[in-house]
């Protein structure tokens, strides 16, 4: 009787022990295959209208980028994009998805997550984790070639060689259309999740457009500006679907910078603050 009790209690543990393995396989496949129909995957599509020069199509790839997939379709399907501009060019890419006076364009919160109301506390800035192998992230091996789109990010290393984190998860918004013939050093270091599969000749002709300054060959990747700025009079995806996109709160430069002051002010028993320090500065 003992010894059948003792068969009973390994056999429900096996059994337990199945029944966890299949959940978990079906949630690893309802995850990765979010895109996929009928075991094939689904690749999105956005097509941009750009004043003056016709439409172009942009295909995405939510399986080597998934989050960043999810994150621009919604800003797309939200109208983020709708009057945004194409502002500048560097040596490898055009920059795309400033405000039309060329100022930085900042999504918000209530954008991607239908839980927050727009202009409330919680409707703040957000960045997502950038998916690329330098960040941890190996299962985007999309190389940055021409036509293909990478998302645009911050380097704050430049301020403090700490920030690798902050700068490699601040991207948003901001996308680059990859032009240049090199660009293989951006491989790794940016989420490149699209590429412009019909419209390449507009892309060429505005990579050719003249800019405010000419090229400094002393710095190759310097932003050159395009004036008038070319607007995209809109930017609509093939997809209405509804996607939980994974975000952090925006890392703030001020928060820093404050953070910094009073570190200086504890070690120096001062009491210097940033207007103070702009007030010297000017």
């Amino acid at each position: 009787m003992k010894e059948e009790k003792t068969k009973l209690d390994i056999l429900k543990k096996i059994v337990s022990i199945i029944v966890v393995v299949i959940l978990i396989s079906i949630l690893s496949f309802l995850g990765i295959n979010a895109f996929k129909t009928d075991e094939k995957v689904n690749h999105p599509k956005v097509t941009f209208d750009i004043e003056g020069k016709g439409k172009m199509v942009m295909e995405l790839y939510p399986e080597k980028a998934p989050n960043t997939v999810k994150n621009f379709l919604t800003l797309v399907n939200s109208g983020y994009y709708n009057e945004k501009v194409i502002y500048g060019k560097d040596i490898n890419t055009i920059h795309v998805g400033r405000n039309q006076d060329g100022t930085e364009a900042i999504p918000t919160k209530s954008m991607i997550d239908p839980e927050i109301k727009k202009d409330s506390e919680k409707d703040t800035e957000y960045n997502i984790e950038g998916e690329f192998a330098d960040n941890n992230f190996t299962t985007n091996d999309l190389k940055h070639t021409k036509y293909m789109v990478s998302m645009s990010r911050a380097n704050y290393t430049q301020l403090n060689k700490a920030l690798v984190k902050e700068s490699y998860n601040s991207a948003s918004g901001l996308f680059n259309i990859i032009m240049g013939e090199h660009a293989a050093e951006l491989d790794g270091k940016y989420a490149v999740f699209g590429k412009i599969i019909e419209g390449q000749n507009i892309v060429d002709e505005i990579f050719n457009m003249e800019t405010n300054v000419k090229e400094n060959q002393e710095n190759k990747f310097q932003l050159r500006r395009f004036y008038p700025y070319i607007k995209i009079k809109s930017a609509v995806s093939d997809t209405k679907e509804s996607y939980k996109v994974k975000y952090i709160d925006a890392f703030s430069l001020d928060n820093y910078y404050n953070d910094m002051v009073k570190e200086y002010n504890k070690k120096h028993q001062t009491k210097v603050n940033i207007t103070n320090l702009n007030k010297k500065e000017n």
